[in-house]
């Protein structure tokens, strides 16, 4: 990648699109998880539409980067950063799913995509007047502990959190090897253990579950192991 490397550590301009959108999809996560806690259940799954949608735009600049030629490949980023310095954006999950398709990074017959349009789905029906979807009480000043609705929000956040891990893994490799990137892994391996031990399922997602069947117990990813 050809990045302004003068530029500040925190700037767009300096990181690949990927890092840049994941960066700032974690703000948001944090927002779902504290109004989740507070049982704010449909207002904590909103902010997770605009995550699935981030990763996926940022995919799009990301493989258009890079797979650029050396002559079009400024042309590209700056397509990138008038498109950050923008208010009218036009690509969006729609358009971002559809290049990948395009391109064969996603294929519309396999698992990803299928998965990808379900989430999609099911993630659009907290942004519309769907009656039966409103949090419910007599007052907005009192809030209640709802099971059903805590395992719902926590399935969707669990798998857009593993969806982009997953992402990170899967562009940057490397870092996933480092020490740090074996600890972080390691770390959210041992949820499986705790799982255990507590005798409380702690893993609701399906899509968060695979992927931890996907780490070793020292870290390493089996499906890029030789």
């Amino acid at each position: 990648m050809r990045y302004d490397d003068e530029l500040d550590s925190y700037d767009y301009r300096a990181m690949p699109p990927i890092i840049y959108f994941i960066w700032q999809a974690f703000f948001d996560l944090k927002a779902s998880a504290f109004l989740a806690l507070g049982a704010h259940y449909r207002s904590a799954i909103q902010p997770l539409r605009p995550i699935l949608e981030n990763i996926m735009v940022s995919r799009y600049f990301h493989e258009k980067l890079l797979h650029a030629k050396d002559e079009t490949w400024k042309e590209e980023y700056e397509e990138f950063i008038n498109w950050s310095e923008s208010t009218e954006h036009k690509e969006g999950f729609g358009k971002s799913l559809k290049y990948l398709r395009t391109k064969g990074i996603i294929t519309s017959d396999g698992e990803e995509e299928k998965w990808l349009n379900e989430e999609w789905e099911k993630l659009n029906k907290y942004l519309h007047p769907y009656m039966f979807r409103w949090d419910k009480g007599k007052t907005p000043e009192v809030v209640r502990y709802d099971e059903g609705k805590y395992n719902e929000w926590l399935d969707m956040y669990q798998s857009i959190l593993s969806y982009m891990i997953e992402i990170l893994c899967n562009y940057f490799p490397e870092s996933i090897k480092s020490q740090n990137g074996q600890n972080a892994l390691i770390e959210l391996k041992g949820m499986e253990s705790l799982e255990e031990d507590c005798k409380v399922t702690l893993i609701i997602s399906k899509h968060f579950r695979n992927f931890l069947s996907q780490i070793s117990t020292e870290g390493n990813l089996l499906y890029n192991e030789p």
